[in-house]
């Protein structure tokens, strides 16, 4: 696989060895293994708290770590990618969702939920004024 993936990378100019995605599930599988072992050595299931503790204990190395930081789980680039939509489409169709999704590596569905949650916040904000 490292040599199909390596000889890939030559063809494209690119010497970025993992891909995006592979980078994703490299990162998850990691976090992964630290809670699994913290709750071994606590004895019990972590909790939100716990598993945050966990990833600021153990940061992902810079060979698996784009550099971007996440807030409320999604990177400020793919915010700011579903905001500048938003300011021209709050009801994008669901090829505009699926083109987003792929624009900003999020799931159609996170895209959606991410379209619902924003139109519900700022009803609730006019409510309010």
């Amino acid at each position: 696989m490292y040599a199909e993936r390596k000889q890939q990378a030559m063809e494209h100019g690119n010497h970025n060895l993992i891909s995006a995605s592979d980078r994703n599930e490299i990162s998850e599988f990691r976090t992964i293994a630290h809670y699994v072992e913290a709750e071994k050595l606590r004895g019990r299931p972590l909790g939100a708290v716990g598993k945050y503790s966990v990833r600021r204990k153990f940061p992902l190395p810079r060979t698996i770590w784009d550099g971007e930081e996440t807030s409320y789980c999604f990177k400020e680039k793919s915010r700011s990618v579903l905001r500048d939509w938003y300011s021209h489409n709050p009801y994008p169709s669901p090829r505009e969702k699926r083109d987003l999704a792929e624009a900003t590596g999020l799931t159609t569905t996170q895209v959606s939920n991410w379209f619902k949650n924003r139109r519900q916040r700022d009803r609730a904000a006019e409510h309010k004024e």
